[in-house]
């Protein structure tokens, strides 16, 4: 099969919203897709009229989804939902797969029920400050958790305005993101440490000067590791702009707990400590001067209210003594059921 997926991949034309400009990263996103198609064993696959025109014929090469039927949601009828009536799950009951990336094994589908759902989102918003007057505008992709639920589902349940522009747009030209905070006033946004880096890097002068983000009041910033330098070089090159550095708000999450974990409190500075870093490689953590060679400089994620979380020695099965490197655990309402067809317990990390 991956084969005959890398031939058709060869094959498959650039779309808007599909690029996939290499041979060999067309074969390892539908290899990806081969992975969850047969993990998931879909009954359907939802897309838009365009993405299926440029992409059905070579997705078809996947066994799993061959006889599947496709579903262009932006060719459905307006009406066609009037007889529809919204069911009534259990909180137990599963509401999604979320996948893992896949990128050190066989992408895994996190079972997230109705009732992480709430709790999760419950949290973000207690977290965050959300309310009524919030404004969430961003660009993270909806197959990603972070997209998926806090541009989406949160905003949904809560019932605030959400403006959602594509990936590659931001990609393309990170001015447009910051361009959008401004126009709509935005007060979230989420995004990854190396956004934060890029439009430091490539908005100019003159479009820094036509920005106006100070409505901007949390941006959250998600990824392995945070980096302070990021955050301290974007906070001085759009101060101008009304941005204040405390609006960044370092968190830290994973799909298997729904999304969020842990996160700084909104409207206090983001806090980072400076560790040795042969120490920290031994499993000790050993503070030193910021100026020190040795230096490893690591960002506070916050606390987690909502949630048990610990740092544990692995082997010992055991909390870590204060000083000690370990793993992150977490137990509470938003960890999901367990992976999709993978019967048994979860693992004993995260």
């Amino acid at each position: 099969m991956v084969d005959a997926v890398r031939a058709h991949a060869e094959r498959l034309p650039d779309h808007p919203l599909f690029t996939l400009p290499h041979p060999a990263r067309r074969a390892r996103g539908l290899l990806r897709l081969a992975g969850i198609a047969e993990d998931a064993q879909p009954a359907a696959v939802l897309t838009t009229a365009g993405i299926q025109a440029a992409v059905e014929t070579t997705a078809r090469s996947v066994p799993e989804v061959r006889e599947t039927v496709w579903l262009a949601v932006d060719t459905i009828a307006e009406g066609a939902g009037t007889d529809w009536s919204a069911p009534s799950p259990e909180p137990k009951s599963v509401a999604f797969l979320q996948y893992t990336s896949g990128s050190t094994g066989r992408p895994k589908g996190v079972m997230v029920t109705h009732g992480n759902l709430t709790h999760n989102s419950d949290f973000i918003r207690t977290s965050l400050g959300m309310d009524g007057s919030t404004v969430v505008v961003g660009w993270l992709p909806p197959y990603h958790d972070m997209g998926l639920i806090s541009m989406i589902i949160v905003p949904a349940m809560m019932g605030i305005h959400s403006v959602s522009m594509p990936t590659v747009a931001f990609l393309q030209s990170p001015v447009r993101w910051l361009r959008a905070i401004s126009t709509y006033r935005g007060t979230l946004s989420a995004a990854p440490n190396f956004a934060f880096d890029l439009c430091t890097r490539k908005v100019t002068d003159e479009d820094r000067a036509s920005l106006d983000l100070s409505s901007w009041r949390v941006a959250t910033n998600g990824a392995e590791p945070i980096r302070a330098d990021s955050m301290q070089r974007f906070s001085e090159a759009f101060a101008a702009t009304g941005f204040r550095p405390e609006t960044i708000v370092p968190v830290y999450g994973l799909a298997e707990s729904t999304l969020l974990v842990s996160g700084t409190p909104v409207d206090r500075p983001w806090v980072s400590r400076s560790f040795d870093e042969d120490a920290l490689e031994h499993g000790t953590a050993v503070s030193v001067p910021a100026d020190s060679p040795e230096a490893r400089v690591l960002v506070s994620c916050g606390t987690s209210p909502a949630l048990d979380v610990a740092i544990v020695d692995p082997r010992a099965r055991t909390r870590c003594r204060p000083g000690q490197v370990g793993e992150i655990w977490v137990a509470g309402d938003s960890v999901a059921a367990g992976y999709w067809q993978r019967p048994g317990p979860w693992p004993a990390s995260s």
